[in-house]
């Protein structure tokens, strides 16, 4: 991949087209960041779905584009730095989940801590090493 390419207007005008609503500019990802911490990115895309996430991150791999895959950011540090690459944030839109009384199934936009605190109060297990916080 050509990490040199950058993001022009005509191809954040594209990820609108793929994500309306989701796209925002020159946002700091401290607004979006569990840790209130992180640069300004030139580009935050938000998909609503499974295949704005696969069309986006197509549309960005056939052009070259470097992007970055971000969740709910508790593990997500960076430098003060403008980030020039597109950063796919999957978040609450898509945080989806249920249980029954074998097993559980959950999109990657959802909240770990949360969704295990569920799924111990359902008396289930094999999720709790994600959270050492579950007896709150």
């Amino acid at each position: 991949m050509n990490l040199k390419k950058t993001l022009t207007n005509s191809i954040i005008n594209h990820l609108k087209g793929i994500c309306p609503n989701g796209v925002q500019q020159n946002i700091s990802l401290a607004s979006i960041s569990r840790w209130e911490v992180g640069r300004v990115a030139k580009c935050i895309v938000s998909p609503n779905s499974a295949k704005q996430i696969s069309s986006i991150i197509k549309f960005l791999s056939l052009n070259e584009l470097p992007y970055i895959v971000k969740g709910y950011t508790t593990n997500f540090l960076s430098s003060d730095r403008v980030l020039d690459v597109a950063a796919i944030h999957i978040g609450s839109k898509l945080a989806d989940y249920s249980i029954n009384e074998k097993s559980v199934w959950c999109q990657s936009g959802i909240c770990v801590i949360g969704f295990a605190r569920t799924v111990a109060q359902s008396n289930l297990s094999g999720i709790e090493q994600t959270s050492v916080s579950l007896k709150h």
